[in-house]
């Protein structure tokens, strides 16, 4: 693959990359980091990343920001960083809230799509700008 080749990459992929216990795939996604430009990464493939690394892998969320953030840093990666650089910090600081429960209210805050209307207590209870739906 040339340098100036891009593409896109899954969850086993980034799996594979953040964990290193399938040495031959890790070899092989070592290897085609190094020969390509540039990759996409679908928002999808991070929530589901975060699933696996939490549980699958028991990585504590410390653990997990770490790994995300060093993705989507990654200058070979292009994700959605606005979005999940603000909802990592919240993911860590709300252990009670899920990684998609912390994503909500930032997603409506970057679209100007405020306020996050929800059933959710907890949600609501996190954020000022997420409204709880009262029967």
């Amino acid at each position: 693959m040339a340098k100036n080749k891009t593409g896109s990459l899954d969850t086993n992929i980034l799996v594979r990359l953040v964990v290193g216990d399938v040495p031959t795939q890790t070899h092989l996604v070592e290897k085609l980091m190094a020969q390509a430009a540039k990759f996409d990464v679908a928002d999808i493939v991070i929530f589901e990343l975060v699933f696996v690394l939490e549980k699958l892998y028991f990585f504590s969320r410390a653990d997990i920001v770490e790994s995300v953030s060093s993705i989507i840093r990654n200058k070979k990666i292009n994700s959605n960083r606005k979005l999940f650089e603000s909802v990592l910090p919240m993911y860590l600081e709300n252990p009670k809230l899920s990684f998609v429960d912390c994503t909500l209210p930032q997603y409506a805050r970057i679209n100007k799509a405020e306020p996050l209307y929800t059933f959710d207590q907890k949600l609501a209870k996190s954020y000022d700008t997420v409204k709880l739906l009262a029967e």
